[in-house]
């Protein structure tokens, strides 16, 4: 008998409404596993991210989907100060969907949100228990910063969206509307080679 290959298609979208009971759940189940540690050494933390209602009215919640169902979230709170940083908090996988791409997806999404939204740094905290996520940051480009504090077990990793060595392509030769993360600069558009050659 020939094996058959089934393939799952992640799409990455913004939440709705109507997606704030299928978010909870995901929360809900993907922390399950570290909530009595969470809740020890942060008091409503998870609390916190379960509600998701304060979230989609204050950030952008971004979900996945496989074949329609809801697989994962994350939230990416954009920062008018002049530091320009992005925020990134509540990412969540279903323990059924891990293994499958599912947050790197959602990651990718999110920065290049990000970027489009004019930030010049991505922020995250996790708990240092939380090993999956933390290889997650370090392998899209996220460095430890102490600076930006983390109570108790919380690491900071920060990413720089900005500086280093961009690539330039003209106005005309580029279409303003690529699915990659694209910054305006007079009449060029710059890509960052980090997320350019990924």
């Amino acid at each position: 008998m020939t094996p058959t290959l089934s393939l799952v298609r992640t799409v990455v979208r913004p939440a709705t409404a109507a997606d704030v009971p299928g978010i909870a759940d995901v929360v809900r189940a993907a922390f399950l596993e570290h909530g009595q540690e969470l809740d020890a050494l942060h008091p409503g933390y998870v609390t916190d991210l379960l509600d998701v209602g304060s979230r989609l009215a204050t950030g952008t919640v971004l979900v996945a989907e496989a074949d329609g169902t809801l697989t994962g979230t994350v939230t990416l709170h954009l920062d008018a100060s002049p530091q320009h940083r992005a925020v990134v908090r509540a990412l969540a996988v279903d323990p059924a969907a891990r293994g499958q791409g599912t947050g790197r997806a959602l990651m990718r999404s999110l920065i290049a949100r990000a970027m489009r939204g004019g930030a010049d740094e991505l922020c995250v905290r996790t708990p240092h228990f939380m090993t999956p996520a933390v290889a997650l940051f370090e392998s899209l480009g996220f460095r430890p910063e102490p600076g930006l504090g983390g109570p108790g077990s919380m690491l900071a990793y920060g990413l720089r969206l900005t500086g280093g060595r961009p690539t330039v392509h003209r106005l005309h030769r580029v279409n303003a509307q690529a699915p990659w993360p694209v910054r305006q600069h007079g009449d060029e558009l710059l890509t960052p080679v980090w997320i350019a050659g990924r």
